[in-house]
């Protein structure tokens, strides 16, 4: 029977037990780094678990040290009872672990597996902990194995021992059997992976088979926390080398399986060394690669060209079957050396058949949209030059002053020269139209409108706003050439009269001259000016221009 403490000192008598006391002390410590360092690392399936079970795992090999360097049996048997929160958390935090993995989860946790993680250990520390009053833990026998001081315990273990063992074997159970599934249904590299995961967990459970039923010890204690924390170094360095647990690992290998476009791996000497899912079909590969790239029917040419006069970033067009593909093409470079070496190619094949149909589509389409457009526009300029033209002598109408005032505004603010606005009244028109008939009075319009066109430059406005009244826009133009330019307008007019062959017709005008900004600056304002000096003009005698200066200017 183990003896109680007779002083609460006995508590902290420690002896290093040798070689194996350091070395326990060595494993512990690394533990604790290899816990922060996987900590900091990047995320991979069931890392939260696979966390908690280092931790446990921290635990249970310091009460298992602190069992080993304690000198009296009594602290050996407490450190012993501290050690099963942790004994019972390693498995079923471990079997939670490989769930997770092998279902590619990540996230919080389930309330389920919250409620694992607590009722199952709490429940062993339970029945460990209450021992001293009923005994069936371990019994009263337990004790010392020799008398030498720090000597090892022999535990009696009782069935409530054997209880937690077979609770605790049921997850490590139900771990195996993940893994099982998980190998068999996994394929190439996954499949190994998980191999290694289950042959890797069958050490520690080995040694703790041996410790419960033969009685197997290190140093007189349970070896199973040594060997489990050995088991989660190696995976450790899976985690680091063959990156076996993290996302972003498995997502690329994914993303090659799963990419829509085809992918061969070719080699130096021409053999496919690896291939994708597409591939395969696209190709009726066999499901084994390193088969020779002349073998894959209507790429042997293809292949041959690309491999032997091989551009960076090398593009090409194949069709295979009935659909065509573009080829991009790359080294794979050697993971070390700085020469143009390098290992094979990566083809990468885009099915471009629709984009090509699609193509073929679009540009018929834009070719007749087109051809939509340009009668859109010009069916918009006529219907534009209809709307702002006068339909019998082809000048600018009403609607289009104000446009065109404002755009001249425009132009002449940044010459800063003025605009003159003329207004033209064709004499008697009244007795034309009553003495030769409206088609006659047309005709006179028509003339007067070319005669315009003739004696006023290409940058003035021509507009006919009514009747026979007639507005000339001039920009930059000073008062005496534009008193000349209406004075050969006289000439013309009169002479295109007399062209009419209408007996007795004399065509004459009058006309008011308005300046901006001499007079006004608002359109509005310059016709009404001008409109004033035209009927000055005509209160005057008719065939005459009045200016800004208000001196008739009279052509008989």
């Amino acid at each position: 029977m183990i003896a109680p403490l007779t002083s609460f000192d006995q508590f902290f008598e420690l002896q290093p037990h040798g070689l194996a006391g350091y070395f326990a002390l060595s494993i512990l410590f690394g533990f604790c780094f290899l816990y922060f360092w996987i900590a900091r690392n990047q995320e991979f399936f069931g890392k939260r678990f696979f966390m908690i079970t280092n931790l446990a795992l921290i635990w249970w090999l310091f009460a298992a040290i602190m069992e080993l360097w304690s000198v009296v049996p009594f602290c050996k048997a407490a450190w012993g009872t501290l050690a099963f929160p942790a004994i019972g958390l390693v498995p079923v935090s471990w079997f939670l672990f490989v769930y997770r993995y092998a279902r590619g989860e990540t996230g919080p946790m389930e309330r389920w597996q919250k409620a694992l993680l607590i009722v199952v250990p709490s429940f062993i520390s339970l029945l460990c902990f209450t021992n001293p009053w009923h005994w069936l833990f371990y019994s009263r026998a337990s004790a010392p194995v020799s008398d030498v001081r720090g000597a090892a315990l022999h535990y009696d273990h009782g069935p409530f021992f054997a209880l937690s063992s077979l609770l605790l074997y049921v997850f490590i159970l139900g771990g195996f059997v993940i893994l099982f599934r998980a190998a068999a249904r996994a394929h190439g590299s996954y499949r190994l992976h998980f191999l290694q995961i289950f042959i890797l967990t069958i050490v520690p459970i080995v040694a703790n088979i041996a410790y419960v039923f033969s009685g197997w010890t290190i140093a007189g204690i349970d070896p199973t926390p040594f060997m489990f924390s050995v088991i989660l170094l190696l995976y450790s360095l899976l985690i680091l080398s063959n990156q076996t647990f993290q996302i972003a690992s498995v997502a690329r290998d994914m993303v090659f399986e799963t990419l829509p476009n085809a992918v061969l791996v070719v080699g130096r000497d021409g053999r496919v060394l690896e291939h994708n899912a597409t591939a395969t079909e696209l190709f009726s590969l066999r499901d084994s690669s390193n088969i020779p790239a002349s073998e894959i029917p209507g790429l042997e040419k293809l292949l041959e060209t690309l491999m032997q006069a091989y551009q960076p970033g090398a593009v090409e067009d194949v069709l295979i079957g009935t659909r065509e593909f573009e080829v991009q093409t790359s080294h794979i470079p050697r993971p070390f050396g700085s020469d143009d070496r390098f290992l094979g190619w990566l083809f990468v094949f885009f099915d471009i058949t629709e984009r090509k149909i699609a193509t073929k589509t679009l540009k018929k389409e834009l070719s007749v949209n087109d051809e939509k457009l340009r009668d859109m526009r010009m069916e918009h300029h006529r219907i534009k030059n209809e709307a702002l033209s006068d339909p019998l002598t082809g000048l600018l109408n009403r609607r289009a002053l104000s446009d065109e005032f404002d755009e001249m505004v425009a132009s002449c603010s940044l010459e800063k020269g003025p605009i003159m606005v003329t207004v033209i009244d064709i004499d008697h028109f009244k007795s034309i139209n009553d003495r030769f008939g409206h088609a006659a009075g047309d005709r006179a319009l028509i003339a007067v409108s070319g005669a315009l066109r003739r004696a006023f430059r290409r940058e003035d406005r021509l507009f006919r706003i009514g009747g026979e009244e007639f507005v000339v826009l001039s920009p930059n133009l000073d008062i005496k050439t534009l008193e000349d330019r209406i004075e050969e307008l006289r000439e013309i007019i009169f002479a295109a009269g007399e062209n009419l062959g209408l007996d007795g017709l004399e065509l004459r005008f009058s006309a008011g001259i308005a300046e901006r900004p001499l007079d006004r600056t608002a359109l509005s304002d310059l016709i009404d000016m001008a409109d004033k000096r035209l009927y000055a003009a005509k209160s005057a005698g008719r065939n005459r221009t009045i200016g800004p200066d208000g001196h008739n200017n009279i052509r008989h």
